[in-house]
C-alpha cells in the first residue's frame, strides 16, 4: 500500500509539473475532450470480453511538429463475464446450477504518453507510456440458468483500489478549422498489477490461485481545442 501511495503522489506531482512545463513553454498547447467504446477483459480468470468505455478530458503540449506529450483524465469501465455453476438448494431442485456473472471495475484513470506525429494537415500518429487507476466500484451482476432470480454484488473489497500499466497507440488526427481538430485513435490499456485483493478467492470466482491483470482495446474519439504561443509550430 505504501509504494502504491508513493506512485501516486509521483504520478500527481508529474502531472502538476507537466501543467506548469506546458505553462513556461512558447509552444502549442491542446485541451479537449474524449470518448470510446471498449472491448474489456480481466486475464486470469477465464472469462470472456464485455463491451467497456471510457470518457474524459485531455491536455496535450506539443514540443516541435514531431513530438509531444499526451495526458488525460478518464472515467473508465472494465470487466468480464464469466459462465459458472453454483451451490445452493435455494435456487435448484438438485442443489446446484449455473449462473452468468457479468463483471465490472469503474475506475479513474489518468496517463502520460509521448506521442510521434507525422504529416501536415492529417497527422497519422503512434503514443506510448503508463497508465494508473483509481478503482472507484466494483460489482457483479449475476444472472441464475433456469430462474428469473438476479443478484447484484458489490466487490470492491475484492479488487485493489490501484492498477497501473502500459497504453499503446495509433491514430489519425484531421484539422476541422485552425484551433480545432479531431482524432480518431485506436488504444490498448494493458495493466500489469494482479488487482485481485484476495489470494484464494471471492464470491465471483475472480481468482483461480495466479495474477489476474485488467485489459482493454478501445476506440477513442476526441475534439481538441488549440491554444497557440507559437504559431510556427
Amino acid at each position: 500500500m505504501i509504494m502504491k501511495k508513493k506512485l501516486l503522489e509521483l504520478l500527481t506531482v508529474a502531472f502538476i509539473l507537466f501543467c506548469n512545463f506546458a505553462n513556461a513553454q512558447n509552444k502549442t498547447t491542446e485541451i479537449g475532450i474524449s470518448g470510446s467504446p471498449s472491448i474489456t477483459t480481466i486475464f486470469g480468470t477465464r472469462g470472456k470480453a464485455i463491451t467497456g468505455y471510457s470518457g474524459g478530458i485531455i491536455l496535450q503540449q506539443n514540443l516541435n511538429k514531431r513530438l509531444s506529450i499526451h495526458t488525460n483524465l478518464s472515467y473508465e469501465r472494465k470487466g468480464f463475464s464469466k459462465y459458472g455453476h453454483y451451490q445452493d438448494v435455494g435456487y435448484h431442485p438438485y442443489g446446484y446450477g449455473f449462473h452468468t456473472a457479468v463483471n465490472q471495475f469503474d475506475y479513474l484513470s489518468t496517463a502520460i504518453l509521448l506521442r510521434a506525429n507525422t504529416g501536415n494537415k492529417l497527422k497519422f500518429f503512434v503514443n506510448a507510456g503508463p497508465f494508473i487507476s483509481y478503482l472507484i466500484k466494483a460489482s457483479s451482476n449475476v444472472l441464475y440458468e433456469g430462474s428469473a432470480s438476479k443478484e447484484s454484488l458489490v466487490q470492491t473489497k475484492n479488487v485493489m483500489r490501484f492498477d497501473y500499466g502500459g497504453t499503446l497507440g495509433l491514430g489519425l488526427s484531421v484539422p476541422i478549422k485552425s484551433k480545432l481538430a479531431i482524432s480518431c485513435e485506436l488504444r490498448e490499456n494493458f495493466g500489469i498489477q494482479n488487482i485481485s485483493a484476495d489470494a484464494n478467492k471471492n464470491s465471483t470466482g475472480y481468482n483461480l490461485g495466479g495474477n489476474i491483470t485488467t485489459n482493454s482495446i478501445n476506440l477513442l474519439f476526441a475534439i481538441t481545442y488549440k491554444i497557440s504561443k507559437n504559431n510556427k509550430i
